[in-house]
């Protein structure tokens, strides 16, 4: 005899959807699970920029070590991120997403336990990898879930979601390192990475490529090798000179891998990332104006924290509270850009 199910129950039933037909009825919650997502990078990332004076004295770290807390997570991130989406669209994004909090959490560990910079570089190095893992379906699922719409509207909510974590990430690791040791600020990533793969669980429909096509490991490799190349010698240039051998050749090495992905994506059946879409106008703007930002803000929230807490001797609470209006900012526009 069948059991039948209280009617207050039915939202934890496994999620059901089908890509090309109707909407999926649940959206409107699964989004808030998605934006999660995006929102525990969003805080980490705010958060590290608010630690860096405390990492430079309580791990006795040096400006090149400290330089590479951040660097290395942007390294791995900038190395996986196409990896990350071709993952996603072969296996499943709910599956990649919920692997990519997983890892982000396991690197939050070794950051928050992390007794030295090179232990301190490693983890953020893991938690880099769970980023690249995490941005690419945490956007691409939206344009499944809902139409087309409805979806300027959920792009918008999902980006002021991750811009509200880069406005509270200071204050909340001002807070912490007021109170605890200066491992808390990567510790508090993994309850809401949890939380997030518990969400996912129970309000995201599973959903793929239905091509089901292998996925394409020579450009994987080539993207690896030019985005890790280029952004390795940009981060070094500065410190070691220009002309530095060691920047040299990473640049040499971005490049020449770059245009074989290029040359290669064109000529493979089932490429990595279609690199024709760059032909468009609008997504070139888009993706100069998005790194614009994102540069800007990376300096802002490495430097100014220092200054404001070695310089003018402000406490890391105040500090962070000096930060929010960087994050309230793109919190408050991030909806109006989707349109």
């Amino acid at each position: 005899m069948a059991i039948e199910v209280p009617h207050w129950l039915h939202w934890i039933e496994r999620p059901r959807f089908e890509e090309g037909t109707e909407p999926y009825t649940r959206r409107w919650w699964a989004l808030p699970a998605v934006a999660l997502c995006v929102f525990t990078i969003g805080i980490d990332v705010s958060i590290v920029g608010i630690a860096g004076p405390t990492i430079t004295t309580e791990l006795d770290a040096s400006a090149a070590e400290l330089q590479w807390t951040f660097d290395s997570f942007t390294v791995v991130l900038a190395g996986f991120v196409l990896i990350g989406g071709g993952l996603a669209e072969r296996f499943g994004r709910k599956g990649v997403l919920q692997a990519g909090l997983a890892i982000f959490a396991v690197g939050s560990l070794i950051a928050a336990f992390a007794g030295d910079p090179p232990a301190l570089i490693v983890g953020r190095a893991v938690t880099g990898l769970g980023a690249a893992l995490i941005f690419p379906p945490a956007l691409s699922v939206l344009s499944v879930l809902f139409p087309e719409t409805e979806r300027p509207r959920a792009i918008g909510i999902w980006a002021a979601v991750a811009a509200s974590g880069m406005a509270l990430g200071p204050v909340v690791g001002g807070l912490l390192l007021s109170e605890f040791w200066v491992g808390s600020v990567f510790l508090v990533n993994v309850p809401v990475s949890i939380l997030g793969i518990v969400l996912l669980a129970v309000l995201l429909p599973p959903s793929r490529d239905e091509e089901r096509v292998g996925l394409d490991l020579l450009g994987a490799l080539l993207s690896l090798f030019a985005l890790g190349g280029i952004i390795y010698g940009l981060i070094e240039g500065p410190a070691q000179g220009w002309t530095d051998s060691t920047v040299l050749a990473a640049f040499a090495i971005g490049i020449v891998c770059g245009v074989a992905f290029v040359v290669w994506e064109l000529r493979t059946r089932h490429p990595l990332f279609d690199v024709r879409v760059l032909t468009m106008g609008r997504v070139v703007t888009g993706a100069l104006a998005m790194s614009m930002v994102y540069f800007t803000m990376s300096s802002i929230q490495l430097l100014i924290p220092q200054y404001l807490e070695f310089v003018e001797g402000y406490s890391t609470l105040a500090a962070g509270l000096v930060m929010i209006p960087l994050g309230l900012a793109l919190a408050t526009l991030s909806p109006r850009s989707a349109g």
